[in-house]
C-alpha cells in the first residue's frame, strides 16, 4: 500500500510539473501516457512500453543510404563556429552504439594528428544474435581529414568497444568477445604494436566466474607504472558492476575484480587527471540501492586505481523540483586534476521513464560552488524557457532506445576549455504508423571557465538530407590553439530513426567524423563590439530587464598603460587588464562567473543565461585592477 501511495504522489507531482510547463492538455496526456521501462535484448539496453508490449522486428527490406559527401560549413553567430564533416567510410547495421555514451574516438594528446576510432560492425543480413558482429579499427594521421580502415581487433564475435591511448601513443581497445576454444563472452583487451598499425596483442582474463562485459577503460599516466590501465564492467544477467586493472600490456595479467555501486551495462566511466589520479563516475544501482535510484556517484583514486575513495552522491533525484532522475548517459574528463562530469536527467517514476517528457543535460565539477548533491548545474534543457527546442506538436512514441528527449551526452577537454555534445529529438519523423519515430540531431555547447558557465547549445548536424544523428562520441582530450577550442567527435548517421535491434527497419548506418572549431571569443558569448578605445571604465544596465532566460551585459575597458598585443594572436586572449564579471543572488552568493581573464581595451558584451535559476533579483559585479561597479537585474519567469 505504501508503495502505491508513493507512486500516486509521484504521478501527481509529474502531472503538476507538466501543467506548469505551458503544454496543451493533449500534449500533457500524450507525454504522461507514454510510459516506458528498460529491457535487455541480448547485450543491448532498449526501451519498451511499460505495459509489456514490444513491437516485433521489422520485416521490411534493408535500407542502404548513399554515402554522404564530406562538407564544411559555418554556424552563424558573432564568432562563427566551423564544422568540418568527413565520412570515414565506416558503416554498420548494428546501430545501437552504446548502452550509455560511447567511448569510440580518441585523439592522441602527444601526437594530435593521430585520431583513433573503433566501433561495432555488423553486416546487412546478420541474423539474430549478430554472430558476425566485429570490432573495427580505423585511423587518421591528419586530424580526421581522411581515414583508413586498419582492420579488426579480433576475428570473432564481439561488441560494445571502447578505446584509450597509452603514453606510448598506442591504442588500447576493450570490448566483450569470445575466442576460439572459449565461447564464454567476457571483457577482453587489445594493445597495438605501433600507433595506427592494427597489430593487436590480446589481453584475455579468460575467467569462468564474474565474467565482465560492457567494459569502459582508461590508461594510467605511463606504461612504466605497475597498473597499466583501469577498467570497469558488469556481469551479464545480474545487476552487478565491478572494477579492476591490467598489470601488463604484453601478457594477460590482471588485478582482482572489485564490486562497485554502479548500475549495469556501461552506466559507469573512468577517466585520468593530469597527475595520474583516476576518477570514476557512475549511475547508482537502483535494484540493490533503491534509495539512490536516479542518483549519480563519484569516487577517485590517487594510487593508479589500486584503491578508491568512498563514493559520494553528486546528484540525487528531487521530486520537489523538476523530479528528473539520472538515466543511462554519463561521461567525464579532467582539466588538470579537476573532474568534469556530464549526465542526462529524464522524467522517471519508480522503474519507468517518460521518453517524450522534457529532459535536461547537467554538469558537475568540484570547481562549482555549493555542496553535493546539489552542486551540479543545468546546461541544456528543452523545458519551456530552456535553450533547446522541444517539438511539442511532433512527439512520437515510436521506437525508443532507453533515451529521453535530450540524451547520451559526451564530454572532452580542449586545453582549458570544455566541449559537450548530446542528442536531441527533432520535429522530423519517420512516417511508418504505428511506429512513427522522431529523428535526432546533435547539439554542442562549450565553456572556457571550467564549466562555471556555458554558451547556448548549437545544432551542428545538417537539416538536409533528413538523417538520424545519434551516439556522438567526443575525444576526452582535444587539441587547442591560441584562438580556438576544438571538439573531435564521431557521430552515427542513419536514414532510419531508432535501432534495428529494437524493431526499426534494418539499414546501414555510417560513421561521420566531425571537427568543430569554436573561437574562444565565442564560448561565453563575450564579444568585443567596438574598435574604438573607451576613455574610462563603465558597466551598463543589462538588457532586456526584466529578462527570461537570457540577458546581455555591456562593459568598457579603457586604454592600458602598457598594453601587450601580439599581432599573431588574439589581443583578447593575451589581453592586459584583469577583468572579472560575476553574478550573485539576492543573498550575495556567487552563482556564475561570466568573465575571468585579461582583456584588451574595448567595449564588450556578454550573455547571461539564467535558465537554471528561479525568478528573482540578481546582481552582477565588474571588477578590474582599478574599477569596481555592480548593478541589479530581474529574472522574471
Amino acid at each position: 500500500m505504501l508503495t502505491k501511495l508513493l507512486l500516486l504522489v509521484l504521478v501527481m507531482v509529474f502531472a503538476i510539473n507538466l501543467n506548469a510547463q505551458i503544454f496543451t492538455k493533449t500534449q500533457m496526456n500524450k507525454i504522461a501516457g507514454t510510459e516506458y521501462k528498460i529491457k535487455m535484448i541480448g547485450d543491448a539496453m532498449v526501451g519498451v512500453r511499460a505495459d509489456g508490449y514490444q513491437r516485433p522486428p521489422s520485416t521490411a527490406s534493408p535500407v542502404i543510404m548513399p554515402p554522404m559527401p564530406n562538407s564544411n560549413f559555418t554556424l552563424d553567430g558573432p564568432d562563427a563556429w566551423n564544422i568540418s564533416i568527413v565520412n570515414t567510410g565506416g558503416n554498420t547495421m548494428y546501430d545501437l552504439c552504446s548502452n550509455s555514451a560511447p567511448e569510440y574516438l580518441q585523439q592522441d594528446p602527444n601526437t594530435p594528428d593521430n585520431i583513433h576510432l573503433v566501433y561495432a560492425y555488423s553486416p546487412i543480413g546478420d541474423p539474430a544474435g549478430y554472430p558476425n558482429r566485429r570490432t573495427k579499427y580505423w585511423f587518421s594521421s591528419n586530424r580526421g581529414t581522411s581515414w583508413s580502415f586498419v582492420g579488426q581487433v579480433n576475428d570473432l564475435r564481439s561488441g560494445f568497444p571502447a578505446i584509450a591511448i597509452s603514453s606510448e601513443s598506442k591504442a588500447l581497445v576493450g570490448n566483450h568477445a569470445i575466442t576460439t576454444g572459449n565461447p564464454a563472452i567476457r571483457g577482453m583487451f587489445y594493445y597495438d604494436s605501433l600507433p595506427g598499425l592494427g597489430s593487436f596483442k590480446i589481453l584475455d582474463p579468460a575467467t569462468t566466474t564474474n565474467r565482465l562485459i560492457w567494459v569502459k577503460l582508461t590508461t594510467t599516466q605511463t606504461v612504466n607504472l605497475t597498473q597499466k590501465y583501469i577498467f570497469a564492467g558488469a556481469t551479464s544477467g545480474a545487476d552487478s558492476s565491478f572494477r579492476s586493472y591490467g598489470l601488463s600490456l604484453t601478457s594477460s595479467t590482471f588485478g582482482p575484480i572489485i564490486p562497485t555501486l554502479a548500475s549495469t551495462a556501461e552506466a559507469y566511466f573512468p577517466s585520468r587527471g593530469a597527475d595520474g589520479r583516476i576518477g570514476f563516475v557512475f549511475l547508482y544501482d537502483a535494484v540493490n540501492i533503491p534509495a539512490e535510484a536516479g542518483s549519480i556517484g563519484f569516487m577517485e583514486s590517487t594510487d593508479n586505481g589500486l584503491t578508491f575513495s568512498l563514493p559520494m552522491v553528486i546528484f540525487r533525484q528531487n521530486i520537489n523540483t523538476d523530479s528528473l532522475g539520472a538515466m543511462r548517459g554519463l561521461q567525464m574528463c579532467y582539466i588538470g586534476n579537476i573532474p568534469k562530469v556530464v549526465f542526462e536527467t529524464v522524467k522517471q517514476i519508480g522503474t519507468t521513464y517518460f521518453p517524450l517528457a522534457p529532459a535536461k543535460i547537467r554538469f558537475w565539477s568540484t570547481s562549482l560552488p555549493g555542496s553535493d548533491p546539489n552542486r551540479s548545474i543545468q546546461i541544456a534543457s528543452n523545458f519551456p524557457g530552456g535553450n533547446v527546442w522541444l517539438p511539442h506538436d511532433s512527439l512520437f512514441e515510436g521506437i525508443n532506445d532507453a533515451m529521453g528527449t535530450l540524451s547520451r551526452p559526451t564530454i572532452g577537454c580542449s586545453g582549458s576549455g570544455l566541449v559537450i555534445a548530446f542528442m536531441s529529438i527533432t520535429n522530423r519523423y519517420f512516417n511508418s504508423t504505428p511506429t512513427q519515430t522522431n529523428y535526432k540531431a546533435v547539439y554542442v555547447t562549450a565553456s572556457s571557465n571550467g564549466g562555471s558557465t556555458w554558451g547556448p547549445p548549437r545544432k551542428i548536424t545538417p537539416d538536409s538530407p533528413v538523417r538520424d544523428f545519434t551516439f556522438p562520441s567526443i575525444s576526452q582530450r582535444n587539441d587547442t590553439t591560441a584562438l580556438n577550442y576544438y571538439g573531435n567527435m564521431i557521430i552515427c548517421v542513419d536514414s532510419i530513426p531508432g535501432t534495428q535491434i529494437n524493431g526499426a527497419i534494418a539499414s546501414l548506418a555510417q560513421f561521420h567524423f566531425y571537427r568543430v572549431t569554436i573561437p574562444k571569443t565565442d564560448v561565453l558569448g563575450v564579444h568585443n563590439i567596438s574598435s574604438e578605445v573607451p576613455s574610462s571604465f563603465s558597466l551598463s544596465q543589462n538588457y532586456p530587464n526584466p529578462f527570461n532566460p537570457t540577458t546581455t551585459i555591456r562593459y568598457s575597458i579603457p586604454s592600458l598603460s602598457s598594453p601587450r598585443i601580439d599581432p599573431l594572436s588574439s589581443p583578447r586572449i593575451l589581453g592586459g587588464e584583469p577583468v572579472s564579471l560575476k553574478v550573485y543572488d539576492i543573498l550575495g552568493k556567487e552563482i556564475a562567473t561570466l568573465v575571468n581573464e585579461k582583456q584588451s581595451p574595448g567595449t564588450y558584451e556578454v550573455t547571461f543565461d539564467a535558465s537554471q535559476y528561479p525568478s528573482g533579483v540578481y546582481f552582477y559585479k565588474l571588477t578590474t585592477s582599478g574599477y569596481t561597479n555592480a548593478k541589479s537585474m530581474i529574472l522574471l519567469k
